[in-house]
C-alpha cells in the first residue's frame, strides 16, 4: 500500500493497514518511510542483529587468522636461521681434523 504524509493526517485508520500488508508512506511523491506490523519489526529487528553478530565473528576470525599467518611466518623465519646456525656449526664439527 501506498499513502501520502497528508493521507494519514487525515485518515488514522490507514495505519490498520499496516497489519494487513507494509504501507510505504510518500512525501512530494518519494518514498519517505514504511510503515509495518510490530511483529515483522522486531523479527527484522531480530535479523539485523544476528547479522551484525556474524560479521563481528568473521572479524574476529579473519584478525586471528591474519594473526596466526604473521606467526607463523615469524616462526618460519625463526627456524631458517636456526637450521641455518645448526648447519654451520655441525660443518665446522665435521671439517675439523680427528685428534
Amino acid at each position: 500500500m501506498k499513502v501520502t504524509a497528508t493521507q494519514i493526517k487525515q485518515n488514522s485508520a490507514i495505519l490498520q493497514e499496516a497489519v494487513k500488508e507494509d504501507i510505504v508512506v510518500t512525501k512530494r511523491d518519494k518514498p519517505f518511510v514504511v510503515i509495518v506490523e510490530y511483529d515483522k519489526y522486531l523479527e527484522l529487528e531480530a535479523q539485523a542483529h544476528r547479522y551484525r553478530e556474524e560479521i563481528r565473528a568473521q572479524k574476529m576470525q579473519n584478525r586471528w587468522l591474519e594473526s596466526a599467518q604473521e606467526s607463523e611466518a615469524h616462526l618460519d623465519r625463526s627456524d631458517r636461521e636456526l637450521y641455518r646456525a645448526i648447519g654451520e656449526e655441525a660443518l665446522k664439527v665435521m671439517e675439523r681434523p680427528d685428534d
